[in-house]
C-alpha cells in the first residue's frame, strides 16, 4: 500500500521553491563585509580588489541557481504526482541546491586552486543528474501531454546541465584558474539550443 502513496504536489512545490530562494539568498553571505579599519588601511579600491573573487562567485552562482530553478519550473508543470521515487529524487535535488552556498564559498576562497572548483563543479553535476533523472521520469509519465520538440528541448537542457559541468570539472585539472571564465558558455549553449529547437518546431508545424 505504501509504495502507491503520493504526496501533495503543492506542498512539495512550495518547499522546493523555498529551498531555491534561500540558497540563492545565502550566497550573499559569502561576501565578506570590509571593516572600517581595512578600508582606512587599504583604501576602497584595494579592499574591493581583494573581494572581487567573492563577487564573481556570488554572481556566477546566483545566475546558475536561477537557471536551474527556471528549468525546474518549466518541467515541473508536467509532474502529475509525487510518489516515493519522485519524492526521493526531489529531496536529493534539494540537497545539492542547499549545498551550493557552501561550495560557492569554498571555490571562492580557493579561487586559484583546483580542488575547490572541482568540488563546485561536482556539486552542479550532482544537481544536474538529479534533475535529469526526475525529468526523464516526468517525460515518460506525461509523454502525451508534451510536444515532441518541447520534450527534446527539455532533454537537451537536462543533459547540458550534466555534461557542461562534468567537462569543466575535468578541464579544471588542466587549465585552472582560467576554467572559471568558461562558465558563461552554459548560458550561450542554452540559448543556442533554445533557438535550434524553436526553429525545428516551427519548420515542422
Amino acid at each position: 500500500m505504501l509504495k502507491h502513496y503520493t504526496f501533495q504536489k503543492e506542498r512539495i512545490f512550495s518547499f522546493t521553491d523555498a529551498v531555491f530562494s534561500i540558497a540563492i539568498t545565502l550566497l550573499v553571505l559569502e561576501i565578506s563585509i570590509p571593516t572600517f579599519s581595512s578600508l582606512k588601511e587599504r583604501g576602497i579600491e584595494l579592499t574591493f580588489q581583494y573581494l572581487y573573487p567573492e563577487f564573481i562567485g556570488f554572481f556566477i552562482s546566483f545566475m546558475v541557481i536561477a537557471l536551474y530553478w527556471k528549468f525546474y519550473l518549466i518541467y515541473s508543470r508536467y509532474i502529475q504526482n509525487f510518489d516515493n521515487k519522485m519524492f526521493t529524487i526531489n529531496t536529493l535535488m534539494l540537497l545539492s541546491v542547499a549545498l551550493l552556498p557552501f561550495s560557492t564559498g569554498f571555490f571562492v576562497q580557493g579561487f586559484d586552486y583546483v580542488g575547490p572548483f572541482t568540488f563546485y563543479c561536482g556539486n552542479l553535476v550532482f544537481l544536474g543528474l538529479t534533475m535529469l533523472t526526475q525529468l526523464i521520469i516526468v517525460l515518460k509519465r506525461a509523454k502525451l501531454q508534451i510536444a515532441k520538440y518541447d520534450a527534446s528541448y527539455l532533454l537537451f537542457r537536462g543533459w547540458l546541465a550534466v555534461l557542461f559541468w562534468a567537462i569543466l570539472m575535468v578541464l579544471s585539472f588542466f587549465i585552472s584558474p582560467y576554467d572559471k571564465f568558461l562558465i558563461p558558455l552554459i548560458f550561450v549553449f542554452q540559448q543556442l539550443g533554445k533557438w535550434y529547437f524553436n526553429h525545428k518546431s516551427k519548420s515542422h508545424s
